[in-house]
């Protein structure tokens, strides 16, 4: 009898790391939308270089777009791999010890590397100027790790009654998102992003431990989630159009976030379920490596396309071949510094990998 429960148990968790792996796709995917994103940012007016570059509408519509997916999907996934780690591994028995491996995964590597790209990339060497961009926690595409942390601080104390009542759960993240135009107003990024983007990190919780219902509750129903999230990601400019106030047009623009993220999260999701019933020892060997590599190519990438755009000659191309060369080069350069950093035991330590 106790061997027939340790099979069952052990077949169990084969099906559930199965189903994890089966999530690679879906990374390579996220990671890939991100860097991708950022490579349109010199015709969008989002970062300084922008000034060498003529603004493009269609390039700046195309950026928000993939935007609207790329970081609510990229943290969704986080949640979800949370939950795997949690429910099916055991693993952060305790919140000291995932104080410790989150302190060890994320805010080390910012220590590291934030004033590196303080320094060379933003050329900020003055002390006056250097200090409140580092302790800000908002440096650069580095956010996500000072946000990340935080939201794994907020959510495992109240991991148990979001179990118990993952509803309620649901509104109350719901509700502090409305909150974060307030920390960002006093300039707290972290807790304002923590607040913004913790409801797709509780998403993919519970997708992850609610996969099959879920699934079928909304199997099926890809093109009308993504048509919705198509509407509506057309809509908000012409709403905010009509609104005299800057500060209410602020406001909805930055709450319509929510919406669209969630939209973009299921109809991705619905279409990587698909391809997730491939056979995963089918995929390209590139795509586990990529994986494994994927944290490095979010830390590398943007220091890369920030290099790459100060070359005046990428000027006077045309703004669409500039966003694909942008990206193969970018994506390329951070993937195999990546994969030469977690072939070491130096690299795997430096971003707390095993």
């Amino acid at each position: 009898m106790k061997d027939s429960k340790k099979n069952i148990d052990a077949t169990k968790k084969e099906k559930s790391a199965s189903s994890i792996e089966h999530l690679d796709l879906l990374r390579v995917f996220a990671i890939s939308i991100v860097v991708l994103r950022h490579c349109f940012s010199p015709y969008t007016g989002a970062w300084p270089i922008s000034e060498f570059y003529n603004y493009s509408n269609f390039l700046d519509i195309s950026g928000r777009y993939i935007s609207s997916i790329s970081m609510p999907l990229f943290v969704f996934i986080s949640g979800l791999l949370f939950s795997y780690l949690r429910n099916n591994l055991k693993k952060y028995p305790t919140y000291k010890t995932l104080i410790k491996k989150k302190y060890n995964r994320l805010i080390k590597p910012y220590i590291i590397f934030a004033p590196i790209y303080i320094y060379f990339i933003l050329g900020l060497t003055n002390i006056k100027d250097f200090v409140p961009e580092f302790f800000g926690g908002a440096t650069g595409h580095l956010w996500f790790l000072t946000m990340i942390f935080a939201v794994f601080l907020f959510f495992y104390p109240f991991e148990a009654f979001f179990k118990k009542r993952p509803l309620l759960g649901f509104f109350l993240v719901s509700f502090l998102f409305l909150l974060f135009p307030i920390f960002a107003k006093f300039n707290l990024i972290p807790i304002s992003k923590a607040l913004q983007y913790g409801v797709f990190f509780y998403v993919g919780y519970f997708f992850h431990t609610n996969n099959a219902i879920i699934y079928k509750k909304l199997e099926g129903k890809f093109i009308w989630f993504f048509l919705c999230h198509l509407v509506l990601f057309s809509f908000v400019p012409k709403l905010l159009n009509n609104i005299d106030s800057l500060l209410i047009a602020n406001l909805i623009a930055g709450y319509m976030k929510l919406p669209l993220g969630l939209l973009s999260i299921i109809f991705t999701y619905l279409a990587f379920s698909k391809l997730g019933k491939v056979d995963f020892y089918k995929y390209p060997p590139l795509i586990s490596s990529i994986n494994n590599s994927s944290y490095y190519i979010y830390l590398i990438h943007q220091p890369v396309l920030m290099l790459l755009f100060k070359w005046q000659a990428l000027t006077s191309l045309n703004g669409i071949y500039v966003v694909i060369f942008a990206f193969i080069f970018s994506f390329t350069i951070s993937f195999v510094l990546g994969h030469f950093f977690m072939a070491s035991s130096f690299g795997r330590k430096l971003v707390g990998a095993k």
